[in-house]
């Protein structure tokens, strides 16, 4: 199950990320322990898997870079102030036989 933080109410509604958290956990959304999400790890790891399936070939978790999304408590300040949301991506490019990928928010 994935982390459904909705970031409207922390952008919008100026609510905490621990506040906008525990209301997730106390409805199923989040696990008890939800650090693979909120720190990016899950989705680097469906990231990995995706790059196999579409470049055939393994890149180790190890290798991606990933950042967790309480790196940006002022970004998600400044979002709301201009109407915009934070999310994490995740990222692939494979360029001359190289591959790049990331997980962070834009």
């Amino acid at each position: 199950m994935e982390l459904q933080l909705h970031p409207s109410k922390m952008t919008h509604e100026g609510r905490s990320f621990k506040e906008v958290l525990r209301e997730a956990q106390e409805k199923g959304y989040a696990e008890a322990d939800p650090t693979y999400d909120i720190e990016g790890i899950d989705t680097a790891h469906k990231l990995s898997i995706l790059i196999r399936l579409a470049f055939g070939t393994f890149l180790r978790f190890k290798n991606l870079h990933c950042r967790d999304l309480r790196d940006y408590p002022l970004d998600i300040q400044f979002s709301r102030e201009f109407g915009y949301r934070i999310k994490l991506l995740a990222i692939a490019k494979y360029d001359q036989g190289k591959i790049e990928a990331r997980v962070h928010p834009p």
